[in-house]
């Protein structure tokens, strides 16, 4: 197994400050600004990780979220969380493999597509799948990796496209594109000194010598996954507005 999958259970000894663990952390608070956000909308959050992005637009916005993610840490992390922070009657979280969630049909005024894995492969039959969730006129807020040119598509990167053909993707339905933030590879020095310092912390955080040895490889394994990530990967938001 490799270091990401031997990962999966212990991502629970992440826990950063804002509950937050991707390179866009910054972006969004200016992001979410222009949306006009109103109190009572639906919001989907998947995968919601620890809440870290969909809980403050509840406290500011008076926003409904309803969270999905595969790891029961996190999604009990997040209840946790919003409860603390008074808006717990607003929030669900919620152990569910996003591909059934997207079986669900005009449940929500916004979802949020935030470093999601990818099980549908390219932006076009991503994005056809999760349009459904989405109420006509609502928006889609899509933080995403896309390749770099002139590097190939093999392996990990395979369901990668550059971000020309990503943009063509996700608009290929007949969505309005909105706005599309490319920030190239700008923010993987961020992400990467943030993920070392909680990788490091995450060391002290293990029970047993065998999830410290887990951890330990993930933290000696951080630099060439930046030097790889940087090189290949472009980071972007893209916005856009369901018509259907």
């Amino acid at each position: 197994m490799s270091v990401e999958g031997e990962m999966i259970p212990l991502l629970s000894l992440f826990k950063p400050k804002n509950q937050i663990l991707n390179p866009w952390e910054k972006k969004f608070p200016s992001i979410f600004k222009n949306l006009k956000l109103k109190k009572g909308m639906e919001v989907i959050d998947m995968p919601c990780g620890q809440g870290g992005v969909s809980i403050p637009l509840v406290k500011k916005y008076g926003v409904k979220v309803t969270g999905y993610d595969i790891v029961p840490s996190y999604t009990r992390y997040a209840t946790q969380l919003a409860k603390k922070k008074g808006v717990g009657r607003c929030c669900k979280f919620i152990v569910k493999d996003i591909r059934e969630v997207v079986k669900q049909k005009n449940v929500c005024d916004l979802l949020l597509w935030v470093g999601p894995p990818h099980v549908w492969g390219a932006a076009k039959p991503t994005i056809k799948k999760l349009r459904g969730l989405v109420r006509p006129g609502g928006v889609i807020v899509i933080a995403d990796a896309y390749l770099n040119p002139r590097i190939k598509k093999t392996g990990m990167l395979k369901n990668y496209e550059n971000f020309k053909d990503t943009t063509k993707g996700y608009t290929s339905l007949g969505d309005k594109l909105i706005k599309v933030h490319d920030y190239k590879n700008s923010l993987w020095d961020f992400d990467y000194k943030r993920t070392r310092a909680e990788a490091a912390l995450a060391v002290k955080r293990a029970k047993s010598k065998k999830d410290r040895k887990v951890v330990k490889r993930c933290l000696g394994s951080i630099d060439s996954f930046e030097a790889s990530d940087t090189q290949q990967l472009g980071l972007a938001i893209w916005i856009l507005k369901v018509r259907k």
